[in-house]
Order: structure tokens, then sequence, then C-alpha cells
């Protein structure tokens, strides 16, 4: 039965994949979508893509997947401008501090490492974890991060001397995904049996636990008006969660696929990426569904915004830039391709 079921899921992700191909095909001259691809060097791959970060105000663009190496890429060129060599395994998360000179990097080989933006060099490794990191968030102060992954243990890391200032211990050994609140008061942690737990800053207190997901969470985002919390994953919905409450308050369900990223905008759009290669918006007051955006052709990994922009990654290894309306949440369009490296 559990083959039947897992077959008959690859089948239908298939079928939604081809639809929506067919679908953005037929939608070219409405959607917009900047294309940025990696040239790999001879005899190899472009990389699966699964670390996105854009620079808070200013124009760089962060990238990082399979092969190991973090990419900075001009969003305004659409080229590479430089590389980082410092990871040996699987860039998982990627994240700038607000300032928009640091960036932080975490990946299967344990390693979470700073950089320097400006100087386009490594700057420490605040941590060197014996099990794989799957996911890092920064406190709004840029001062902490905290770190989950294939372990019991949260780590919260003072980012200017490195030093680990509480260790949490977790109920669950797959920690898939961390995100602090807008105000710095709490934190989220996604386990893989569908677990969200809810803690304390300061202390590290677990205050709340929400149940929901019957299947491995992938992602998690704070809505930024309001004490609500955003979790995805497996099950193939999105939950918005009161967080006074512990209750979800909407169920999203964008399709029949997995969800792989989120992301939210300044004005409550939520921004959905899946494992049948479109986007989905969202109205997040209402949970209206606004648009789908097609384009890729492989799972949407990772997401990353700014005020005017989205862009998307993932594994039909490329990046995809989306200038977003703020106004009903549509998507606006522009036809380019670049070939860069």
């Amino acid at each position: 039965m559990a083959v039947t079921n897992f077959v008959r899921s690859i089948v239908l992700c298939t079928i939604a994949a081809l639809l929506a191909t067919t679908a953005g095909s037929l939608a070219q001259a409405d959607e917009s979508v900047n294309v940025l691809k990696v040239s790999p060097a001879k005899n190899q791959v472009a990389p699966v893509i699964t670390a996105l970060a854009i620079q808070p105000g200013g124009h760089l663009l962060a990238s990082g997947g399979d092969d190991h190496v973090v990419r900075i890429w001009d969003t305004e060129t659409g080229k590479v401008v430089y590389s980082l060599d410092g990871h040996t395994d699987w860039v998982r998360d990627a994240l700038f501090t607000s300032d928009g000179k640091t960036l932080i990097t975490a990946g299967d080989d344990g390693r979470v490492i700073t950089w320097d933006a400006t100087q386009k060099m490594r700057r420490s490794y605040l941590l060197s974890l014996a099990h794989p990191v799957h996911a890092i968030d920064i406190t709004p102060d840029d001062s902490h991060v905290a770190v989950v992954g294939f372990k019991t243990a949260i780590h919260i890391v003072d980012i200017a001397t490195g030093l680990t200032k509480r260790e949490i211990k977790a109920p669950h050994h797959d920690l898939c995904a961390v995100a602090i609140s807008h105000g710095g008061r709490m934190f989220a942690v996604a386990c893989g049996d569908g677990h969200v737990h809810i803690h304390r800053w300061d202390d590290g207190k677990r205050l709340r636990e929400l149940h929901g997901h019957k299947r491995r969470i992938k992602t998690l985002a704070f809505m930024p008006h309001a004490q609500r919390l955003l979790s995805a994953g497996e099950d193939r919905t999105v939950r918005v969660w009161d967080i006074n409450s512990s209750t979800a308050v909407q169920v999203l369900r964008p399709g029949r696929c997995k969800i792989a990223s989120l992301a939210v905008t300044s004005r409550d759009k939520i921004i959905v990426g899946t494992s049948d290669n479109t986007i989905h918006v969202f109205d997040g007051q209402t949970g209206r569904e606004l648009d789908v955006l097609n384009g890729h052709t492989g799972t949407v990994a990772a997401l990353t915004i700014d005020n005017s922009r989205l862009f998307s990654a993932g594994f039909d290894t490329t990046i995809r830039e989306w200038s977003l309306d703020a106004v009903d949440g549509e998507v606006a369009a522009k036809q380019t391709e670049n070939a860069t490296r």
C-alpha cells in the first residue's frame, strides 16, 4: 500500500507539472520573468539551487546548492560577479544581515559560515557541526543566528563572537526549519513529525506546540503585520497559525504537490513554491489565491523577496526574477534570458 501511494503521488505530481508547463506556455505574454543561469564548467552540470538571499537595500543576490559553491549575482546585470568557496557539501540556506554587509550560509557539511559581502571573503566559521544543517534565521538586530538541523539541538550563536549563547534540546531529531519573529521575542522550529514548537527568545523556553500537519514540515515564516506564523511542507498545505490561540485560522492548498518554500511580502502576500514547478500567490488576509506563476521546470526550492521583486530557484538549476505588483499581488512582465556564469 505504501509503495502504491508513493507511485500515485509521483504520477499526480508529474501530471500537475505537465499541466503547469502547458499553462505557462499559453500564458507566456501575461507572465514576466528574468532568467539567470549558471554556465557550468566543462564536463559538469549546472547546480540545483536550494539557497537564495537578496541583499537588503542593494543589488546582490546570493545562491547556493548541490555543487557546494556560493555564487554572488549582480541583479542589475544578471551576471555572477564572484564565487565563495568554503562549504564541502550541499548549501541549504543563506541570509544577509539587514545592513547587507554580511552573508551567512549553512549546509549539509554542518558548517555555518559568515562572509564579508563587501570584501568578497570568508569572515569566519560560526559553527562546524557533525550533522547537516537544514536552516538558519537571524535576529532583527543582526546579533544572533538560530541554527537547526539533523539533531535534537537548536543552536543560538552570537554572530560577532562566534560563541554559542544557548543550546536548546528539541523533542525531535529532524529539525527542518526555523523562523524568528519580527519583534525578536520568540522563534519557531519545525520538526519532521509535522509539529511546530514556539520558544521564547530570552531563555529558550518552549511556550506551545502546534499540531495540524500530517507530514514533514519544510518551511516556516512569520507574517510581518500580525501574530501569525506560516508553516508548510510535504502534506501539501500551508497553515496560517494564530500564535496566541495556537490554532490554524487558515489552511491554504496550492495544488496537489508538496510545498518546498515560502516567502511573505510587506503587504501580507504569501508566496508558495511547490514540487509541481509552480509558484502560488495568496492574499494573506483572506486566503484567496491571486495568481499562479509558471516558468520553472523543477521543484521551486528557494524564494527570496525585497520590496518590488521576487526571486525563485530550484531543481531546474535556474533563478527567476519576477516583478511583483504590490497593489493586487499579480505579476507583470518582461521576457529576458541571460546565460551567465
